[in-house]
């Protein structure tokens, strides 16, 4: 009968567990701590003197998924994640440029403050440099093409756009051929409905005004700020707790939600006013003024929350006229304006500054915004405004 040998394991010895405990329980001590660094911000500078420095974040919204971030002129790694959003860390506190740019569309550029242990939100937007318009023609062939009747020959009916619809010209006036483009009817209809109020959307009653600068400068007796049925009047344009209004020429959006809830370009983090204006500007230092005024307290260092938060911000409207606004569509940080010029579209968020992309480069009669679509009309021409390249 052949034997077996069984094998037996041993335990360590008893100064070996010893060791292993106290290495790991040495390891843990010193980790945990380093992690805790690493996670709020701390780094060791190995390039330079060895000093351990504070940093901070960039939380980046990329309107495009073709567009590519760079941080103060450097290519950003691209790790976006939801959202198409890049988050960018380890960032040197200070003055920090960040900008988004992409084959045919506008470059957004934006100087911001980068805080220690603070992620700073910002949110880019990108046009297309070339106007994109679809026409919208009243008559149209068995086939469905687009057909514009009674154009003399060489007549160029777009010029400085892209289309993104083939059409045809006719130097006759006869109609019988063609059949009616149910589309122009209804976008026709869009226009001749608000013919009547169009002059009203440009202005804001004495009242809506007078309340709106009364809700900035008087302390809150709630946490949520709301207007009468009389404030909130047809030439305001409202899209969740903002609202969007028209005084003196300029356009100016503010916000009457819960103060908690206050979108982050309202708000600059708890610091001085000095630095405040030196990071921001002053047009921000002064609304951060007016906010801390009505929290009655001397400073904004003294205001037990983490941020300051100001109620209304004014929309750059490059000196020109505006003849209409409107939130952009799906949004509540782009405002589009319709100015005497064309149409542009700029962004709320005013620190260090506000981009202003031009959609359309020439005037144009009425502007109108239907189910998230921008209609304009030029005399007899309509069309749709596209606010992307086409994609193939």
């Amino acid at each position: 009968m052949l034997k077996t040998n069984t094998p037996t394991v041993q335990p360590l010895p008893r100064a070996r567990r010893r060791f292993v405990f106290l290495t790991l329980l040495l390891f843990f001590v010193i980790a945990v701590p380093m992690f805790v660094f690493y996670a709020t911000g701390y780094r060791y500078d190995f390039a330079g003197d060895g000093a351990i420095t504070t940093t901070g974040g960039l939380y980046v919204t990329v309107g495009s998924e073709e567009g590519d971030v760079y941080l103060n002129e450097e290519p950003v790694r691209d790790m976006r994640i939801f959202r198409n959003a890049i988050f960018i860390q380890n960032i040197v506190p200070g003055m920090q440029r960040v900008h988004v740019q992409a084959e045919g569309l506008h470059t957004w550029v934006k100087d911001l403050p980068v805080y220690p242990y603070i992620v700073t939100e910002a949110e880019s937007f990108s046009l297309p440099v070339i106007p994109q318009i679809r026409p919208i023609a009243q008559f149209q062939t068995a086939t469905g093409t687009l057909v514009f009747p009674g154009v003399a020959s060489g007549t160029e009916l777009f010029t400085g756009v892209s289309t993104s619809v083939p059409f045809i010209t006719a130097t006759s006036s006869a109609t019988s051929s063609y059949t009616r483009n149910p589309e122009y009817d209804f976008v026709i209809g869009l226009f001749s409905t608000s013919t009547a109020t169009s002059t009203l959307l440009t202005r804001v009653v004495d009242g809506v005004t007078t309340a709106l600068t009364r809700n900035q400068s008087e302390p809150a007796t709630t946490s949520t700020s709301t207007l009468t049925s009389a404030e909130m009047a047809t030439t305001t344009k409202t899209s969740d707790d903002l609202v969007l209004s028209e005084s003196e020429g300029d356009i100016f959006v503010t916000y009457v939600g819960p103060k908690n809830s206050t979108p982050y370009y309202f708000c600059v983090p708890k610091a001085t006013l000095a630095s405040t204006s030196a990071l921001y500007g002053n047009h921000v230092m002064m609304g951060v003024a007016q906010a801390v005024a009505s929290e009655n307290v001397p400073t904004v260092s003294d205001i037990v929350t983490e941020r300051t938060c100001r109620t209304t911000i004014r929309i750059d409207r490059q000196w020109k006229t505006v003849l209409d606004f409107d939130f952009f569509p799906s949004t509540t940080d782009l405002i589009v304006l319709h100015r005497e010029d064309g149409i542009s579209v700029v962004e709320v968020d005013d620190r260090a500054w506000q981009n202003t992309q031009m959609l359309y480069t020439k005037p144009v009669d009425e502007l109108v915004i239907n189910n998230g679509r921008l209609y304009a009309k030029d005399g007899d021409m309509i069309f749709e405004l596209l606010t992307a390249l086409p994609t193939e």
